[in-house]
């Protein structure tokens, strides 16, 4: 998932902060548009940061209990330790 957002956060948002990095005086590219993924910029980056440091330590926890599966069955993966 988080493999997910960073690619859609890079391949979707940076080539437009970019540009508005560019062209914030031009008339073809409004500055409220620039300033718009400027904040998505940030906000993508909380995003991806809060599902890495909230996601390890469930998987640490679930295996420091001594379960290998989840309720639903699924596998923990050992590099999760």
């Amino acid at each position: 998932m988080v493999t997910f957002y960073t690619t859609w956060f890079l391949y979707g948002t940076l080539p437009f902060f970019a540009v508005g990095a560019f062209s914030a005086n031009s008339t073809w590219f409004p500055q409220w548009l620039f300033y718009s993924f400027a904040a998505l910029f940030f906000l993508e980056l909380a995003v991806i940061a809060g599902a890495a440091f909230t996601a390890m330590p469930k998987y640490r926890k679930e295996r420091a209990l001594g379960y290998t599966t989840w309720p639903s069955g699924e596998e923990i993966p050992r590099t999760a330790m």
